[in-house]
């Protein structure tokens, strides 16, 4: 409430009280309600007053010059000489400076459109892509794209001499290539993978429709070989539409029809495994041995959902289905591992044997397939997990629901939940910690841990170890933005030696681009505003995807927008005036 101004008096905001303003030669020499103190302490007031409504009306005309935004000039030489520090948000450190470079460089170079009927329908949406890159000797690149998990198609990409999609000039050039999209009649309901196996030259999908049988399918593109007379250039190396070979390889036991796959991660050359997958009820692996295609089980069989007990280990050791974890031991207990998985990939320091695994729990799972399952360790993200990447060596990279990205370390934060009941075992540097060093603790832990692999303490099933808090991570993106439990939405990465970035899409419709190094979002001028601030939940990105074209020496960004797909590239802009070509560089 203000205070009401009396002529000739002078309120104390202390004592609360009103004086009567007293002439200065006969007030005391410091009172407070003398003439002069009374007006010396109005213009004071006045002249912070004025001073405040300057600086404010001054904060909307001062601008950073446009130069302090580049990432070489402003970003990096510049830091010094206007005295700002390295940790400011806004100034991107060396290391980003390439990555910043690239990101500023990104321009529209076209799109594709496989669904030229539907237009922009509302609601309709690429939600699986697959960009192919291998063709060097026609140039052409290929396109696999699933809409709404449902219809696949498939297309090449021809580009000009500016780098950009062009379907006219290559109807020219390859006469006898038809740029048409081309269905691929896969028969398969509900796609919710879309890879390539790179080793053996296969498309592997997917199905998480409930009842469809759980297992992988596989087609292999024809390769052409260009005949006598003909232009090796103008023939492309894949023939699309060319699906006979496509096969179902579901060799899971049939008691199990619950079991639905929701993903899956073609293996490396090194591995002996084609592919592993991930379900509602663990992972199984997809593997060739002696001319037979085999699927086995990678975790402990799940439980039996049809039946009314799990399936019991024979004493004589027999299995079935050619899986030695066929049958459930007596001691079994669902792991994290035996959940939902929703993301795979292989470890970059030894692809051949260490698997990266995650899903609706929030533990990250190493699986080193040399190791018992009761050996295999874990990471606690912040969130359930909707995609991991191995990023470097030892690093890796998850993202999930809350807004949660961040990158650990494998050779920290880990914990073995299996090796005892001490709510004192969690440690970050995956040791022993103070609370479970003594002797007598330990052999407390191991004879219970053997009372229950022996059945005689039944009640007291092996559980996780403890109440286990999120591991601290080694980089965190904190503008990453899923709030929603959203967990089929777009995420790619393009590894270090290519610059050390990951593209993820928000809940909002927007794409952000982000530095492995330092967690920063990259600015993208080229994106426009639905990239940048996306266009509600409507339009959600659930596809993109990082592809190095044939020819080209930096990769190029693949983002499904509604019915088409759009690429960006690093190079220059170029502006269409009068049916010519003018090239320009953008403001």
């Amino acid at each position: 409430m203000n205070r009401l101004e009396i002529p000739g008096y002078y309120y104390d905001e202390d004592k609360k009280k009103y004086f009567k303003i007293e002439a200065s030669r006969t007030a005391p020499i410091s009172a407070a309600w003398s003439a002069s103190s009374v007006k010396r302490r109005q213009l004071e007031t006045h002249e912070a007053e004025a001073r405040r409504k300057r600086l404010a009306r001054d904060a909307g005309r001062i601008r950073r010059a446009r130069i302090l935004h580049e990432p070489l000039a402003g970003g990096c030489f510049l830091r010094r000489e206007i005295g700002q520090q390295q940790k400011q948000a806004y100034s991107p450190s060396l290391e980003d400076a390439r990555r910043e470079s690239w990101a500023q460089g990104l321009r529209n170079k076209g799109d594709i459109r496989l669904w030229p009927d539907l237009g922009d329908a509302a609601g309709a949406g690429v939600t699986l892509m697959y960009i192919g890159g291998q063709d060097e000797r026609s140039g052409l690149g290929v396109c696999y794209a699933a809409l709404d998990d449902d219809s696949l198609m498939s297309s090449y990409i021809p580009r000009n001499d500016r780098d950009e999609i062009d379907f006219r000039e290559a109807a020219v050039k390859y006469r006898n290539t038809d740029f048409k999209p081309t269905a691929e009649t896969t028969h398969t309901p509900q796609l919710s993978s879309l890879k390539y196996h790179a080793p053996s030259h296969k498309m592997l999908v997917t199905s998480r429709q409930p009842g469809h049988p759980a297992g992988i399918g596989i087609f292999t593109p024809r390769l052409q070989m260009p005949g006598d007379g003909d232009d090796p250039s103008l023939l492309p190396l894949w023939r699309l539409g060319d699906d006979s070979s496509f096969t179902v390889f579901g060799g899971l036991p049939s008691a199990f029809k619950g079991a639905v796959v929701n993903t899956c991660a073609p293996a490396p050359a090194s591995s002996r495994f084609i592919c592993v997958a991930g379900t509602n009820m663990g992972i199984f692996t997809h593997h060739e041995q002696h001319d037979r295609t085999r699927l086995c089980w990678l975790t402990s069989f799940p439980p039996n959902h049809n039946a009314g007990k799990p399936y019991r280990q024979r004493r004589g050791g027999g299995t079935t289905h050619d899986d030695h974890r066929t049958f459930i031991p007596d001691d079994f207990y669902m792991k994290e591992s035996h959940g939902e998985i929703f993301a795979l990939d292989f470890l970059a320091q030894n692809p051949a044997d260490v698997i990266i695994a995650a899903g609706r729990s929030r533990d990250i799972c190493l699986i080193d397939t040399r190791c018992p399952e009761d050996e295999w360790t874990y990471i606690q993200h912040n969130s359930s997990v909707a995609h991991v990447r191995s990023v470097g060596n030892y690093e890796v990279l998850a993202a999930g629901p809350r807004s949660s990205m961040a990158i650990y370390d494998v050779r920290y934060n880990r914990y073995s939940p299996y090796q005892n009941n001490n709510r004192s075992t969690y440690t970050s540097s995956g040791g022993p910690s103070a609370g479970s060093s003594s002797a007598g603790s330990a052999r407390r832990n191991h004879h219970q841990h053997r009372r229950a692999k022996d059945g005689s303490n039944r009640s007291s099933k092996l559980l996780p170890a403890v109440a286990k808090s999120s591991a601290v991570p080694v980089v965190e993106f904190p503008e990453y933005k899923n709030d929603p439990y959203l967990l089929h939405i777009g995420f790619d990465v393009l590894d270090h030696k290519d610059g050390g970035i990951v593209a993820a899409a928000h809940d909002d419709g927007a794409v952000g681009l982000y530095s492995l190094k330092s967690g920063r979002r990259l600015r993208v001028p080229a994106f426009d505003d639905k990239h940048n601030t996306g266009g509600g939940n409507n339009s959600v990105v659930k596809s993109l995807m990082f592809q190095t074209m044939p020819g080209d020496v930096h990769p190029s960004l693949f983002i499904g927008r509604g019915t088409k797909i759009e690429k960006f590239s690093f190079g220059r802009a170029f502006k269409r005036k009068g049916g010519g070509v003018v090239e320009g560089l953008e403001d």
